[in-house]
Order: C-alpha cells, then structure tokens, then sequence
C-alpha cells in the first residue's frame, strides 16, 4: 500500500521477489528527500534487499565491546539468535546443560535481558549493513 505525502511524492513501497525453490526477496523502496531548500533536486530513492536464506550477524568483536561477552558468550548468543534452544546449543557445542545455563544466565546479565526471547530480538536488531558479517 502507498500513502501519499503532503509534497505529493510517493512514501515508497514493497515487493516479494519469487525465487524457485528458495524464499522471495523483500524488497523495500523509500524516496529520499533533498535537504537543501530552494534548490531543485534529482530524484533519488534507496532500496533495501532481504534475502532470507542469508544471515548477517552481529560480529563478535561488537558483541565483546558493547557486552563484556566471552568469545563462547558471542557464540550462545548467536545460536539463540539462531531460533535454537538450549538442548540444541548444548549438543553443538558439547558442553552440558549446566555449563550452558551457567554461561546464558551470563549473557542475560551482561546483555540486561531475562529470556531467550529477548535475546534473539536484541540479536536481531544490530544495523547489519553496518556491523554485520555474512554466515556461511
């Protein structure tokens, strides 16, 4: 759906790109705005590409700064980000659950959140055409 503005240009929009055998792309367009009054501007618009097959995550270098986490802390937090549960993560990363209680109830304290839940959204909401690096 467009909306108009009172300037009469268009608020931009979205479109599912379809892909065989794989999920659309997303893609978002929004106009930009000259800020200079008086002067005539080009038109000009940013689009923003969202394909789901590609995670981008925060790098550990970032969680460290910001956090205080441990390079195993960064790695927990990734999983979780990941959708994965806690039995999940044990089993990835070999250690037991009482270790892997004992480091999440770290990374909740270092990161103020109290659940899974939290973290993942935290974890999903760095910029990542900034400070993000692909997962493969």
């Amino acid at each position: 759906m467009n909306i108009r503005t009172r300037t009469g240009l268009d608020c931009g929009g979205a479109v599912l790109i379809s892909r065989k055998s794989r999920p659309p792309l997303r893609i978002s367009v929004s106009p930009l705005k000259n800020s200079i009054v008086g002067k005539p501007a080009a038109a000009a618009a940013i689009a923003f590409i969202v394909d789901p097959d590609r995670r981008l995550r925060p790098r550990n270098k970032l969680l460290s700064a910001l956090f205080g986490l441990t390079p195993a802390e960064c790695r927990i937090a990734l999983l979780v980000s990941d959708g994965k549960s806690l039995p999940e993560i044990s089993g990835e990363l070999g250690v037991s659950r009482n270790t892997l209680k004992s480091q999440i109830a770290s990374v909740y304290a270092k990161t103020g959140v109290s659940r899974q839940s939290q973290l993942a959204r935290m974890m999903l909401q760095f910029p990542h055409w900034a400070n993000a690096q692909p997962d493969e």
